[in-house]
This record gives structure tokens, sequence and C-alpha cells, in this order.
């Protein structure tokens, strides 16, 4: 079709024929721009990656201590574009958790917990990941797999729902995304890379077609978690979180901000605090004992704990029966001494009666 034309006087007098602009043409232009924009303005962020497992000790104390502090640190957020992977040394099988962690099938659970909540908050920025996995970290072990204490830590995050993430979490879906975890890990050489048996629960999604091998492990060992990498850069310390993120802006010629050079807010707390905003005492978030609610142990683990429960009786009775058979013995012990001393007290006044008569 002939453009639409609007007639326009010209110098000479005579109309001449404008084409009129198409305006939905100019729309995705302006939108085309703008993405641009944005993507230019994401890739220019600092890109950290952090591989952790959820029972570490030192995952725990890196998430709570360092990862958090930093993304609070007035501004250093806006500097990052955070990859959270949780899974550290877990390795596919064909158990019934699909999983083999390193410290046990807790562990899995809990691993599988974080990691959906994480991809459900990963949209809301990286400061809504961090806020979710330094609440979880900041968990004794047993409290990371209970209904109650996952929907705190989702509480105050738009991304998240407080229900559905412990859903996902003890359901198939914290299965895969876990697995999706597990694979991130592998090809950063934190996991052992395995292929899988074909009865696997993995083994549809991530075996090749005609790959029949059973699970073997081709790469001997791994890194250590927590793997923090900055920029493409491992870091030795990775308490140096703050100082290497600023580094690199620096090194780029980018104006670092006031949380480059601030004291880092107080260790895992601020939990409540807004993005950019060192918090304190004030802004700690204080979980609160939750109604108990936990995934339902299976009937083997209950049979053992009814097992224990059972030994531990009996156990009381035997030292009950032992503490009795203790005292019985004492007061033996005590009537014979009273014995010997009043048959030494007779002897005495024996000794003293002869005297006496020589």
């Amino acid at each position: 079709k002939k453009p639409r034309v609007r007639r326009s006087p010209h110098p000479d007098g005579h109309m001449r024929a404008v084409p009129v602009p198409n305006l939905l043409a100019r729309a995705l232009l302006a939108l085309s721009a703008a993405l641009v924009v944005a993507v230019a303005k994401d890739s220019a962020k600092i890109k950290v990656e952090v591989y952790v497992e959820a029972f570490c000790p030192w995952s725990a104390e890196f998430v709570t201590h360092s990862l958090w502090p930093t993304l609070r640190a007035d501004g250093v957020v806006d500097l990052v574009d955070l990859e959270f992977v949780q899974c550290g040394h877990c390795i596919p099988d064909s158990s019934q958790a699909g999983f083999d962690c390193q410290h046990g099938p807790g562990e899995c659970l809990a691993n599988k917990v974080i990691a959906c909540g994480v991809d459900a908050a990963r949209p809301a920025g990286s400061f809504a990941v961090a806020k979710f996995a330094a609440c979880m970290y900041s968990l004794p072990k047993g409290w990371m797999t209970d209904a109650g204490y996952v929907r705190q830590c989702a509480e105050g995050i738009p991304a998240l729902d407080q229900q559905a993430v412990f859903a996902c979490g003890t359901g198939d879906e914290g299965t895969w995304r876990l697995r999706a975890h597990y694979e991130t890990t592998a090809n950063a050489g934190v996991a052992d890379r395995v292929t899988r048996p074909k009865d696997s629960v993995a083994s549809k999604e991530s075996q090749s077609p005609g790959d029949d091998t059973d699970a073997i492990a081709v790469a001997s060992h791994r890194h250590g978690v927590p793997w923090v990498v900055v920029d493409g850069t491992p870091l030795e310390d990775v308490s140096t979180l703050r100082a290497a993120v600023c580094e690199v802006q620096r090194a780029r010629g980018g104006a670092c901000p006031a949380g480059c050079d601030d004291p880092l807010p107080p260790d895992a707390t601020g939990l409540n605090a807004a993005p950019g905003h060192g918090g304190g005492d004030g802004d700690a978030m204080v979980l609160q004992a939750p109604e108990r609610v936990t995934v339902r142990k299976p009937k083997q683990e209950e049979e053992e704990v009814m097992n224990e429960e059972t030994h531990a009786k009996a156990h009381g009775d035997a030292k009950a029966s032992s503490k009795r058979s203790a005292v019985d013995k004492q007061k033996i012990k005590d009537e014979v001494m009273k014995m010997i001393r009043d048959e030494m007290a007779s002897a005495a006044k024996k000794r003293n009666a002869e005297e006496l008569l020589v």
C-alpha cells in the first residue's frame, strides 16, 4: 500500500506530499531502544557467582557474614548481578530423594527448599535472593525444613509466596529445581560431573539418546564450598567479597557507591532493611518459634525413632536399677564397717580392763 500522505505547503506555493509517521513503528523503535539500554545496564553489572550447600558451616558463615552485609552496604547491590547456586557437593542418584548430599538426606531437602526460594526471588533482583538466603542460613539445620520458619524467611519478599516455597521444596518441583542447580554447579567444576543410570529420577532429562552408562564420577574431586566467583575470578578469601566487587568497579572506571568505603552493616542482621540501607539492630529480623509443621518422616525413620525411644527407656530403667544396686551395696558396706568398728571398740574395752587388773 502507498503511505498515507498529508499536504504541506512548499516554498514555491505548491502543495507537497509528506508521509505520515507510523505511530506503531515509532513505538516499536522506542521500546527497542529501551530494551537495549536495559540490557546494556544489566551487562554492566558485576557478575557474582555463589556456590553453597545447606548444612556446610562455612557456607552459612559466608552467606550471613559476607554476602548479606555486602549487598546491604549503601549502593553496592546496584553493582551486582548475583547468581546464587544451591547444591554444593550434591550428586543426583536413583534414591527416593533423587540426590546424594554431603551431609545426608536432611541437607538434600534443605537444598531443595532454598533452591525453590532463590529461584522464585530471582526476578525481584539480587537483594531479594540474598535476603531469603541469609534468613535461611541463619537458621539451625533442623529449622531449614520447618514450614513455619521457611514461611518467615519468605515473609516480606513480594516475589515469594510463603506457602509455595515450602510446597515446592518438599515436592517434585524441588527435585528438578535442585537438578538445575546441580547442572550449573557441575559446569562450574564445584560438583562432580556424573552420568546417571537409566532408572535414575534424573535420567530422562539429563541423559543423551542412547546413553546407557551407569553413574560414574568423571571428575575426581571438586572445589570446596563456599565457592565464590567475582567477574570470572574465584575469590581466595570469600570474606573479601565487597572489596572484590568494588575493585572491579574501579577497574572499569565506574563510580563506587558509599557502601564501598563505609563500615559493613552488622552480620546477619537487618533482614527487614531495604536495599542500600545498612539497617542495624532495630532492623534485625527476630524469628519467632512458629507452630511446628515439618515434613512427615518416612516409616523407616519413624521406626528408628521408636527404637531410639525404646532404647532410651530401657537405658533409663537400667540406670535406675544400677542406682538401686549401688545404694544396696553402700548400705551393706556401711553395716559391715559398723560391725568392725563395734568389734574394735569391744576389743579396746577388754584390753583396758585387763590392764587395770594387772
